[in-house]
């Protein structure tokens, strides 16, 4: 059995990290957006404009996700310190991919996908400049410029707990760790945790990797160390 000031102290660790990833993720998510809310209508279907964007936006998520991979390798090492654990080298701090087989670049000109998505669907409606909230169509143009908005912060919060906890793992690999409990984070979410988080959250895994289980996932993982179970 675990004392309980040590699972008190696990669960601080915890929660720290997964805040960490999520001021991360939210203050990229703000900047990448002020990028696309400086495009006038027009701009969002100039493939030029939309893909110069982006590519500043991929420029600024690479950042982002080895920020992330930091804290998860921090996390990691503190975690293990605690429980009296081997403290590994290191793994590679820098960008990796948080998605397999993706460009940053194509994955952030999805905005521009998500905005195009809806707005065709008013065919009738061809803003020439933004309009004012007195204007009849206000509502419904700006419904465009959220469901841009909405995919992006989906995935920058995705992609920043998926980094961090990538790095995490393969931080615990590294000294030794093989079995792992997943931990939930009722605290973090508006409307508490979903069921399908709850039930993985009631078994240990020897498996490589515990991805996100669904968009704005944050659960994060701790080790099975030494017999000592903190779920």
């Amino acid at each position: 059995m675990m004392a309980s000031s040590t699972l008190t102290r696990l669960g601080n660790l915890s929660t720290a990290y997964d805040r960490q990833l999520s001021a991360l993720s939210q203050a990229y998510s703000d900047a990448s957006w002020k990028l696309w809310a400086a495009l006038s209508p027009s701009d969002w279907w100039n493939d030029g404009v939309v893909y110069g964007v982006a590519a500043r936006q991929a420029y600024m998520g690479m950042m982002m996700v080895q920020q992330a991979r930091g804290y998860g390798i921090a996390n990691a090492i503190s975690v293990m310190r605690l429980l009296g654990g081997n403290i590994p080298d290191p793994p590679n701090g820098g960008w990796l991919p948080a998605r397999a087989n993706t460009d940053p670049q194509l994955t952030a000109v999805k905005n521009a996908v998500a905005y195009r998505h809806v707005a065709v669907q008013s065919p009738q409606v061809k803003p020439v400049e933004w309009p004012k909230p007195t204007d009849e169509d206000y509502k419904l143009v700006y419904s465009w410029l959220d469901a841009a908005r909405t995919r992006g912060e989906t995935v920058a919060d995705t992609d920043a707990v998926r980094a961090g906890d990538m790095a995490n793992r393969e931080s615990y690999r590294k000294a030794g760790v093989t079995t792992y409990r997943r931990v939930i984070h009722p605290e973090l979410s508006h409307t508490g945790t979903c069921g399908l988080c709850v039930v993985a959250a009631d078994r240990t895994y020897h498996i490589r990797d515990l991805n996100p289980m669904h968009d704005h996932c944050h659960c994060t993982v701790m080790p099975v160390l030494n017999g000592s179970d903190p779920g």
